[in-house]
């Protein structure tokens, strides 16, 4: 693939943002949370509170017996606007963005998303540990101080408010969206619970409930004879879901709101702007009402504007009132969303903790239900505008570099356990967030939404560069599509066993293989510089023309040694293609590239060949004498 990747171009970089650095886990309200505040939950409540009383035995003992050099717990009390104090036990090696991880997984405190907390009359760093804070001790009292928005932290809010609503929504599972997926686990408890609970002692001897044949027999469907195996049982389905006579499927209630979008009268002209309006929204309810919202620095109104007329006053039939949270503001302005809204919290409490965590990476499955297909113009605006890389809302106007992000969590050092936690978690995050941008780019270049960078070539041979993610189809002059595609395979697999070996001084490109709609596109991150030399420059190993011309390099023949032994590779000699009978040592297959980057790292690629058939395991072959010895 180098020889396609040098005909591109490519621009920006983007450094690893510092919050992928931490790790998911889950509380009561079902949200994604980092760090260590949350021990690991059991299934039942009974469980978790059993758990949660050994979680505070074993904090008290360590409070008791810490000495300086151990790890010290400390509880600390955080009081929200209008609410309780929130008092939780964390260590002094956890830093401050767990607190606000914790505070959005509370149900009172879920739909909060913009604030900050202060000790002391002084703002706490999200990224500052615990012991570094002046004048931390046992039984503190840290502030929620709510922040004025912008229109990042509004977008966020919403879209964090609309995912709570639509939470028991299976259509992102079946959509293949937000880390969403389907889940047999709670039918499955369900079934045993049940089982449990109508299992009853026999009275006597002699009358012993026994249950009758029928219930003994498995499903119709796997016993001998079935014709045609049904595809619904590979489904699995809540309760909340009905089938509406049509084959598709009908939620049966949890319908907080009808629709909230962004109103087209955005974004504000300028002297709204010099007011402090940020965006507005359009909110249908269940009570057939619409509302239209302004959101403000200081929070979220109803303004007076009605269908496509623009008033951007408050409203006066509503009050003059600026809710600083959007719940808030819905809750006053429809009693069903107030209702529907704790209905659907507590819903998510019941779940099993597994089931509330989302997908680490993104679940596609081939069998989904027929969901009734309802409004929702956010979802429209994700999956049919083109140019959107899905990380609008975190990293708006930047796109990020895949390559330096991949080889920056390579690099971090692993020599303690915690550095190597911390690193696993890193590439783990990196990686997720770079197969879903590949899946986006392998979409929109079957869509046609890409414009190719070779057009004049035929559609199988054409390449593409997509949110810095050079995508190629796959295509094979001599064997065809099945060459092709099996190409594309060993070259992954190649890639996978380089990367576990996980040579601190070799580097591979980031790659994912994606197979949509019958064809295999090949997403590759972009080598820096590699798309604005000439195309036998940057390679130093190997060969660039088919084998015409072989190079070596003393780096990477040590690079490569290491490697070659832990792969069974041999090395061997090969014909540098010049005149004479001067031949160069080679770790690899000749067709692998040896190409160093102006960020000065050594990279590999091209590594179909790393693996190839054995001829004396092929099927019905002979094999020859000397493999007879």
């Amino acid at each position: 693939m180098a020889s396609e990747l040098l005909n591109a171009q490519t621009s920006d970089k983007l450094l690893l943002n510092e919050k992928t650095l931490s790790d998911t886990v889950i509380n009561d309200s079902g949200h994604e949370s980092s760090g260590s505040l949350s021990a690991e939950l059991p299934s039942t409540p009974e469980g978790e509170q059993k758990q949660h009383d050994a979680f505070t035995n074993t904090i008290e003992e360590k409070l008791s017996s810490s000495d300086s050099n151990e790890t010290k717990f400390f509880r600390i009390k955080i009081a929200v606007p209008g609410g309780e104090n929130i008092e939780v036990q964390i260590s002094d090696g956890d830093i401050i963005q767990e607190l606000y991880q914790m505070l959005l997984e509370k149900d009172s405190t879920c739909h909060r998303t913009c604030f900050r907390l202060y000790y002391e009359g002084n703002p706490l760093d999200q990224f500052t540990e615990i012991k570094n804070i002046p004048n931390i001790q046992d039984q503190v009292v840290f502030t929620v101080v709510e922040e004025p928005y912008n229109i990042r932290e509004a977008r966020t809010h919403v879209r964090h408010l609309r995912e709570i609503v639509r939470s028991h929504d299976i259509s992102d599972a079946a959509n293949g969206v937000e880390f969403a997926s389907f889940t047999c686990l709670s039918q499955i408890t369900q079934a045993v619970d049940e089982n449990r609970k109508s299992a009853r002692p026999p009275l006597s001897s002699n009358s012993a409930e026994i249950r009758s044949e029928s219930d003994c027999l498995p499903p119709y469907w796997l016993l001998p004879g079935c014709g045609e195996v049904p595809l619904k049982p590979l489904i699995p389905l809540n309760s909340n879901y009905k089938n509406n006579g049509n084959e598709s499927l009908t939620p049966n209630s949890f319908q907080a709101i009808r629709q909230i979008y962004f109103s087209s009268f955005n974004p504000p002209p300028g002297p709204r702007k010099m007011k402090g309006d940020v965006l507005y929204l359009v909110v249908d309810c269940v009570e057939e009402r619409r509302f239209h919202i302004t959101c403000c620095t200081r929070g979220f109104f109803v303004n007076s504007s009605v269908g496509d007329v623009f008033k951007p006053e408050k409203s006066s039939v509503y009050g003059n009132r600026i809710y600083h949270s959007l719940f808030d503001l819905l809750s006053d302005l429809s009693p069903h969303f107030k209702k529907t809204f704790s209905q659907i919290l507590k819903t998510r409490a019941d779940k099993h903790i597994f089931e509330r965590l989302p997908a680490p990476y993104q679940l596609y499955h081939w069998i989904v239900p027929l969901v009734d297909n309802k409004l929702d113009q956010m979802r429209a605006d994700d999956q049919i505008q083109p140019f959107r890389v899905g990380f609008e809302d975190h990293m708006p106007g930047q796109i990020r570099d895949w390559n330096e992000e991949l080889q920056t969590t390579h690099d971090m050092p692993q020599t303690t356990f915690a550095e190597r936690l911390c690193r696993d978690r890193a590439r783990f995050k990196v990686n997720a967030d770079f197969l879903q941008a590949c899946v986006r780019g392998a979409m929109a270049v079957i869509d046609g939404s890409v414009l190719s960078i070779n057009p004049a070539d035929e559609p199988k041979m054409q390449m593409f560069i997509w949110n810095n993610i050079f995508l190629s189809l796959g295509f094979d002059e001599i064997g065809g599509d099945a060459a092709a595609h099996a190409s594309y395979s060993a070259d992954l697999a190649a890639v996978q066993a380089y990367a576990h070996i996980d040579d601190p001084k070799l580097h591979t490109c980031g790659m994912a293989v994606i197979d949509l709609r019958g064809c295999r596109i090949m997403a590759q991150s972009i080598i820096p510089g590699i798309l604005d030399r000439e195309q036998h420059e940057p390679i130093v190993y190997g060969s660039f023309d088919s084998g015409k011309t072989v190079l070596s390099n003393d780096v990477y023949a040590q690079l490569l040694q290491n490697s070659s032994e832990l792969l069974k590779i041999q090395p061997h000699l090969v014909w540098n293609g010049k005149e004479g009978d001067e031949y160069v040592k080679l770790f690899s297959s000749y067709e692998s590239k040896g190409i160093i980057g102006n960020d000065r790292r050594h990279y590999l690629m091209d590594l179909l060949r790393t693996f190839p058939p054995d001829v004396n395991f092929l099927e019905d072959a002979e094999p020859t004498e000397k493999a007879k010895l």
